[in-house]
């Protein structure tokens, strides 16, 4: 009998700091999914972002709590405290290594990232060992050269693929501005359940707690 070749299973892992988490990460997400043939998305909360050390950021915590608020959209989400559970800075290649470390034979992992995300990579610690682990998805920018840019961070630019995202003018710090202010509109931008969870603690109005 011939053996019949399993089918292999894309993980998406989309990173960031999720302070809040929004829609257009969400829609990010959605796109992502279906632009990229992924069978599921992780999202994952940085605990210690070394590239951010100066920013307002909620408690982990706390941003882990409105991630799983959020992704219950789609039951093709889910989310990690991977890096929450490891000490010190969250750098991206820890993260990936040992996530590549726990795969089946059948899966293979797909990293999701912005634009200007991958235009600072050349700052990243081990960037290239990244492909040694996953295959890197760029979301596309008009006027950006993602072709050009792998070529000079990587011995094989095919790691990187790119993917087209409609625009969603959306950022977490206009969302912690807005509830400072206690502005009108940010009901637009937060899901129902991550805004409750923001208005019961109190996060973004003064401190993250």
């Amino acid at each position: 009998m011939m053996d019949v070749m399993t089918k292999r299973i894309r993980t998406g892992i989309l990173g960031g700091t999720f302070n809040p988490v929004h829609v257009g990460h969400l829609h990010l997400a959605e796109v992502a999914l279906q632009a990229l043939y992924l069978d599921r998305l992780v999202f994952i909360p940085s605990a210690s972002p070394p590239h951010k050390r100066d920013m307002d950021l909620c408690l982990f915590d706390h941003r882990l709590a409105m991630l799983k608020l959020a992704v219950t959209t789609n039951p093709k989400f889910s989310v990690s405290d991977i890096e929450g559970r490891r000490q010190g800075f969250s750098f991206t290649i820890d993260t990936l290594r040992q996530l590549f470390s726990d795969l089946n034979r059948n899966e293979e992992l797909v990293f999701i990232m912005g634009f200007d995300a991958f235009a600072e990579m050349g700052t990243w610690k081990e960037y290239t060992r990244i492909p040694d682990y996953a295959t890197i998805a760029v979301c596309r920018r008009n006027g950006g050269d993602i072709g050009g840019m792998a070529q000079n961070l990587f011995v094989n630019p095919a790691c990187v693929q790119e993917f087209a995202v409609p625009v969603k003018e959306i950022s977490s710090s206009l969302i912690r501005r807005l509830l400072r202010e206690q502005a009108q509109g940010v009901t637009a931008y937060v899901p129902d359940r991550v805004l409750a969870y923001i208005n019961h603690h109190g996060l973004f109005q003064t401190n993250c707690g």
